[in-house]
Parts: structure tokens; sequence; C-alpha cells
């Protein structure tokens, strides 16, 4: 069995430096410098959007990044995502990098990949919420105060590079299945695009107007068959859910809120919890789904759709809009409707201000949408589109395993729990 042992974070450090910020870059010189804007949740640097700024010589050359190095991030980040960031320069880099991150240079005798896992390890378990420290509008991290903090590692820095390329190994997988998707949702949009504003006709071809009758309309050029209607016309009804918060439970029904909408249903693990007494009362007042319902955000979060097809006993809140079709239009069709270039056409008509924070119920009955009344067609556009939907949905669920391995994967390895062997 390979021997560990437990080193403070500070003596496998070789040296740090502050990034450099630098001043407005003059117009034939300038240096590129990287900001927490191009740091990834995964400790990839995102060299696209590169900040250009001058940064003299003689600075730069103290300062430049080089391939092993790690940028920790010193300052930034939220109440949802704690400062403390860090992420693995994979080649040399001709610029350097802000004030507010840390440049660390990892003794020879570790492996800087696997420090790497160990840091993002310590920030996703929460571990660094200690070292937080909340100034005016920004919140710092308190790397010096973290370096007396312990790593535990093995001796042996063959072992440690072999953790690490296991676990690059899982990053490429998941990196692999996240361009996926994004290649899914562009052919979707793209799809949505052509099928939502001229459809499909008997024979399966989307129309043109080339070879198909067109008018004009308030939204644009759409078929002579189709017609703008509002979504009160095409809704039996439309109201939102609850208006007053029950007091959550450890054990009960569910009710659902937008944090809690995702691409294609509620996430249940992560609604509240109330008592049934509160959930019938509920019930009583309309604010429960039907299997059928289209349901959409409409505070905070604007927009997220989806139909909610389960016989799943939930409420929801106030914040989210239930849409119920007639039965001359499928409900997956005007979800559909509800998620393209129409839906956010219809917004700006009630945008008040800049900071737009929600959309009431009056304002959604008279949204207003191209559509076709010829169930068939909906039907020919819904499965083209629910084709592309069954792929994102698969490779999401993919895509879920891979993080929930790569966890697991970091948790044994890097406690020693699971031996390695190096090759």
């Amino acid at each position: 069995m390979s021997k560990w042992e437990k080193v403070k974070l500070k003596d496998i450090i070789e040296f740090t430096i502050s990034g450099e910020w630098g001043y407005e870059p003059k117009q034939s010189e300038f240096s590129l410098v990287l900001r927490s804007t191009n740091f990834t949740d995964f400790g990839v640097i995102d060299y696209s959007d590169i900040a250009s700024r001058f940064v003299p010589e003689s600075i730069l050359n103290k300062k430049r990044i080089k391939k092993g190095y790690l940028l920790v991030e010193k300052s930034g980040g939220s109440d949802k995502k704690p400062a403390g960031r860090v992420v693995y320069c994979d080649k040399d880099f001709e610029g350097t990098c802000s004030n507010f991150i840390e440049i660390v240079k990892i003794n020879d005798k570790y492996d800087s990949k696997y420090i790497l896992y160990f840091f993002l390890n310590n920030y996703h378990s929460g571990r660094l919420n200690k070292y937080q420290q909340q100034t005016t509008g920004i919140i710092n991290f308190k790397f010096n105060e973290y370096l007396e903090e312990f790593c535990f590692l093995p001796i042996d820095k063959s072992i440690q590079s072999r953790i690490a390329e296991i676990l690059t190994t899982a990053d490429k997988a998941i990196e692999e299945s996240e361009k996926l998707i994004a290649k899914y949702k562009r052919m979707k949009t793209g799809m949505m695009q052509d099928l939502l504003t001229k459809g499909i006709d008997e024979n399966g071809n989307i129309r043109s107007e080339a070879t198909h009758k067109f008018k004009d309309s308030p939204l644009g050029r759409i078929p002579v068959e189709w017609e703008v209607k509002r979504l009160e016309e095409v809704c039996i009804y439309v109201s939102d859910g609850s208006h007053f918060s029950p007091k959550a439970r450890e054990e009960g029904f569910v009710i659902g809120n937008v944090k809690d909408m995702e691409e294609f249903d509620f996430n249940y693990n992560s609604c509240t919890k109330i008592s049934i007494r509160d959930y019938e009362v509920l019930v009583s007042q309309n604010c429960q789904p039907l299997k059928g319902d289209i349901l959409l955000s409409k505070d905070g979060t604007i927009g997220k759709v989806f139909v909610f097809n389960k016989d799943k006993k939930i409420v929801i809140l106030s914040s989210i809009a239930i849409l119920r079709p007639s039965d001359k239009y499928s409900s997956l069709y005007l979800s559909y409707l509800l998620k393209s270039q129409y839906f956010n056409k219809n917004l700006i008509k009630f945008i008040s201000g800049s900071a737009l924070k929600r959309i009431v119920i009056r304002d959604i009955k008279k949204m207003i949408f191209p559509l076709s009344s010829d169930e068939r067609e909906q039907n020919r556009i819904c499965d083209y589109l629910s084709e592309i939907d069954s792929l994102v949905f698969v490779e999401t669920e993919t895509l879920s395993k891979l993080k929930r391995l790569k966890a697991g994967l970091m948790n044994d390895l890097l406690s020693g729990k699971v031996e390695v062997v190096d090759n």
C-alpha cells in the first residue's frame, strides 16, 4: 500500500504572487490579463473574452503565468458561489492575471494537478466557507489563513500523478457530455426557428414562401393557414399558484417554486415540504397542476417552461403560472412556442424599466403567438422537437451520472480510501 503524509498547504507551495491589473491599454501595446470570469467551476481556464490591459514589461516578466501554475480566486464570489475557486494553467500563457487572483507555483516534489483536485474538492465540499470575508459589495477569500490547513497526499509523486490522471479522464468525459448537450440545444434552437414560423406541410416538408402561401401578421410572415391568437383564446385556464408560503416541514407534501424547475420537470429533492393540511388548502385553491398543464415561471427567473406530465402530488407557489390549453391545442406545442423567440417578443411589451423581475397573469393572457390549428401539424412539429429533447434528456442523465462518479472518485482517491497503483 502506498504511504501517505499530512503536510501543511503552505509547505507544498514554492511561491505565490498576486496578479496585476495594470492600466488602460495603449493603442499599439497591450497585455492579456485573465480575470475571475475566465474561471470555470471544474478547474479549467476559459480562454475566451480575456481582458486587454497595459502591464509594464518589468512587472509582466515577474507575473507571467506558466504551464502547471495554479490560479486562486482571492476576491469575488457571492452568497451562492464563494470565492476561492482554483484553475490549472495547461499551457504557458503570454499574459498574467488580475490582482484579485493569486498565482501559485507548487513545489516540484508534488504534482500540481493533484493539488488542483485537492483544492477543488475542498471548494465544492464547502470547506472554504469559513475562509470567506464579506466586505462592501465583495467577498474575499482568506487565502493565507487557508494555507495553514493540512493536505493529505501520497508521498510518491507518481501516485499523485496517477490519481490526477484518473480525475482528468473523468473531467474530459464530463466536458464531452456538456459539448454534446450544447450541440443538441443549438440544433433545437435552429429547428424551432423554422418549425414555429413556417410549420410542416402534410408531406413532412418545412414550408417556404417559394412553395407555399404566406401572409403578414403582427408577428411577421406566417403560413396563410395559421392565425395569431392570445394565450387566453387558446387556454381554458390561466392562473398561478399560492400567494402565501406555507410553513416548511421536515416531511410532508411538496410545494414547487421557480428554483425547483428544471428543463423537463421539478427537482423534487429541492422542493420544500409542507403539512397535509396546507397541501389540501392549496389544492382547494387550484394551486395543484394537472397532468398536461404547462408550467411557466413568471417571477425571478422568467421563462422556464415544461409540460407537467407526472401523477406526482405537488402544489405550486405564485411564482409559477399554470396554463391549461383547450382540446384543440397540444400542450407540448404551446410549450415550444413559450420557449421560442415569440415569448421574448411578447415580454418586451410588458417591460417597465430595465430590471424586469416578474410578469403578471393578465399580461401572460395577452401574449400573442402564431398558431396552427391543425392538430396533425402540431403533432408533426412536436415529433421533430421531441426527438431532440429526448437526446438532451438522455445525455443530461449521462452527465449527472458522470458528475456523481467524479465526486465519488475524488472522495475515494483524495482520501486514500481506494488505493491507486502507478502504471
